[in-house]
């Protein structure tokens, strides 16, 4: 059986998720990208008057069993933007910055890459975060993404680049939580990108 005939579903992102979501945030980025305690705390910015802007990509193994093979943390917005730490462009985004959601984390089993999941996640998250008045979504894009994914899922859905930050996440990355690209130190640039909701193109 080929990978899209297998069934998968999409689910809000729940705290019975949050070992399966470190789990493979970890493989994926690094040891220590995530923690059940941060994962607390992403819950709570992504939800917005009950409405959970986060989720889960979900494998159907049969005989009631699920595997999470990825997953998309989303920032409701209003909900992020007076905590966020690090380096921002507000001033660029053409928005009222308590308007805009953040897309803070796509993340996908290697072996689920290129055939369309994460654009699906990116999807679910706009619809959701529209329910709660978002006008436009923020990211700051990984470039040194495996097959620079995440730049052109995110570009074909309409998001264009505002900003462009060298070392963007250095101060996350040190020898307990190691970049899977640089090592101890990261170096990784990062793209700040907006997609404006009123141009927005679904699949």
């Amino acid at each position: 059986m080929g990978i899209m005939d297998r069934t998968y579903f999409i689910r809000s992102l729940r705290e019975s998720n949050f070992e399966d979501v470190v789990k493979l945030g970890n493989v994926v980025i690094g040891d220590n990208y995530l923690s059940t305690k941060e994962l607390e705390s992403i819950l709570k910015k992504s939800t917005k008057e009950g409405v959970n802007c986060s989720f889960v990509l979900s494998l159907n193994e049969g005989d009631g069993q699920e595997r999470v093979i990825g997953f998309r943390l989303t920032y409701a917005p209003g909900q992020w933007i007076d905590s966020y730490p690090f380096k921002l462009s507000p001033e660029e985004w053409g928005f009222d910055p308590t308007k805009v959601a953040y897309m803070k984390s796509n993340i996908l089993d290697k072996e689920f890459r290129g055939k369309g999941f994460g654009r699906m996640l990116l999807d679910k998250a706009i619809a959701t975060t529209k329910r709660v008045r978002a006008e436009a979504a923020l990211a700051h894009i990984w470039m040194n993404s495996p097959g620079n994914s995440a730049y052109k899922y995110f570009s074909r859905a309409g998001g264009k680049v505002i900003k462009e930050y060298p070392a963007y996440w250095a101060e996350l990355h040190n020898i307990d939580a190691p970049c899977t690209h640089c090592g101890d130190i990261c170096t990784c640039p990062a793209a700040e990108m907006i997609i404006d909701y009123s141009t927005h193109k679904e699949l």
